[in-house]
């Protein structure tokens, strides 16, 4: 009474199943490998895998101090102060100057800071606007209103991270 096509559907189903399986199987470890590449938390591949405890130690020692390295280059020159002068003001320059003359700004107050107060130096992932708000319930900018200090972080963040937008202040 059995149909011999149910046997032929049986195995069928089995091929589909098996086949569904290692597809997933494909496109989970290809997941798992991408995003393992994308980590921030290492290199792609191992170093000095084949090397001594020691020395693997004290490379990844080494490669976790390079993450903390930050360095702010200074944008404009004492020569191109020139731009700035009262007989370039009748001349259009272009907006990127500004852009880089705020940013050469926010480095001179944070020497100015530093100077009034060494303790207080900024990390390298922190927030400029936190540091500020912080600077200024410490009571370093307390002289300050604190819309002053919102806004120059608002300017700040423009100059840095939008180039196209114009500023209205």
């Amino acid at each position: 009474m059995a149909d011999p096509l149910s046997g032929i559907a049986i195995i069928i189903c089995i091929a589909f199943g098996v086949l569904t399986f290692v597809l997933l199987f494909i496109f989970a470890n290809r997941q798992i490998k991408r995003f393992s590449l994308k980590s921030k938390f290492g290199p792609h591949f191992p170093i000095a895998q084949d090397a001594p405890k020691s020395v693997q130690s004290e490379i990844n020692r080494r490669l976790d101090v390079v993450r903390t390295i930050a360095y702010q280059p200074i944008l404009l020159r004492k020569s191109d102060e020139i731009y700035f002068t009262e007989e370039a003001n009748s001349i259009h320059k272009p907006c990127h100057l500004y852009r880089m003359k705020a940013l050469d700004s926010i480095s001179r107050l944070d020497a100015a800071i530093i100077a009034a107060d060494p303790t207080r130096i900024r990390s390298f992932n922190q927030d400029y606007r936190v540091y500020l708000v912080r600077l200024y319930q410490n009571g370093l900018f307390s002289q300050l209103e604190i819309s002053t200090i919102h806004r120059y972080a608002d300017l700040y963040e423009l100059a840095r991270h939008e180039p196209g937008v114009s500023i209205s202040y």
